[in-house]
Parts: C-alpha cells; structure tokens; sequence
C-alpha cells in the first residue's frame, strides 16, 4: 500500500504515519518537504524553486508505480496549496499528471488529508512558514483535496471538539477502517 498524508503544519501527520507503520509494518517513509534553491535550476525557468519541484513530482508520481509499500508525509497538495502562497506560481498542473499516471485507477493508493475544525489550540514549533495562515491553507488543502482524482480518499478532523487532539488510535482505526473497506 502507498499512503499520501496532506495537512497543515502541526495537526498530527507524523503521528498518524508512526502509527500506521506499527500497525501495518515497514513501509518506506519519505517526507516531501519545502523547495531547496539549487544552482543546477537557475537557468531552467523563470523560478528556479519551480524546477525543482518539477522534478520532484516527477519522481513522485513513478514511485506510484513500484511495488513497494510508502508513506508519503506530504505529497502534490501541499505542492498545490504552498506554492501560490509562498512561492508565486500555481502547481495545478500536478492533477493533470495525476490523471497521466493513472491515479485515479490505482487501488493500493490512499490519499488522507487531516484537517483541525477549530485550529486555535495548535501550536507553533517555528517550523512553518506563516503559521497565522494555517485556516487559509487548510482551505486552500480542502480545495485541493477535492479536486484530486485519486478514488481512495478520506478527510479526517483530528479535533475532538473541545480545543485538543482526538485520541491518535481513534484516527488510526478510522484510517484502518477505511483502507479495509475497499478491500486491501
């Protein structure tokens, strides 16, 4: 199996991934994390970090392709959600390449996307990058998410209502349960 696990900073991503690896065993973790200005992309295109995350993404997507079991902390959308905010170009084009690479067809590939309903209690590690516009990318993550075409998809609020966490097995199980349920 190949999860893609989206989300704003600090809503429970890593948990949820060292979980589903206890309960599921190894699978390779790669985390996809911000753009790195390397010289080698300087005369590629107009942004550089645009390159560079081409590239990415093309790797990405033919990992989809292997046999073996990865967990992805972040994927395309974070690319799609970040990149007009931070770096000034739009990454839609990745839903097109979700399509060129069949996608939306695979069964072993489950895209989970945590969301915070009320993301007042979260707290800032310093590692974001403007973490005052959490709420506008969770938006922006719920729009992506949306228009994604991969079919084994599932949104989870990890706020139990009262300003804290859910309890970390409870959204493990109900990831559990939903991979089970399309018969993997």
């Amino acid at each position: 199996m190949k999860f893609i696990i989206e989300g704003i900073d600090r809503i429970g991503k890593s948990t949820l991934i060292k979980n589903l690896e206890h309960k599921l065993g190894y699978h390779q973790k790669i985390h996809c994390p911000k753009p790195e200005l390397l010289d080698c992309y300087n005369e590629n295109l107009n942004n550089p970090l645009e390159a560079y995350q081409r590239e990415r993404y093309n790797a990405f997507f033919e990992f989809m392709h292997n046999d073996s079991c990865i967990i992805f902390d972040r994927g395309h959308l974070s690319e799609v959600v970040y990149s007009p905010i931070y770096r000034g170009y739009s990454a839609n084009h990745l839903f097109d390449m979700e399509k060129e690479n069949n996608l939306d067809f695979k069964n072993d590939l489950f895209l989970i996307l945590l969301i915070c309903s009320d993301t007042s209690f979260l707290v800032d590690d310093g590692k974001s990058l403007d973490f005052s516009k959490k709420d506008v990318e969770q938006k922006s993550f719920k729009q992506a998410f949306a228009l994604s075409n991969i079919k084994n998809k599932l949104i989870i609020d990890v706020c139990n209502g009262n300003k804290n966490f859910r309890n970390s097995d409870e959204i493990l199980n109900q990831v559990l349960d939903f991979v089970y349920k399309k018969g993997v």
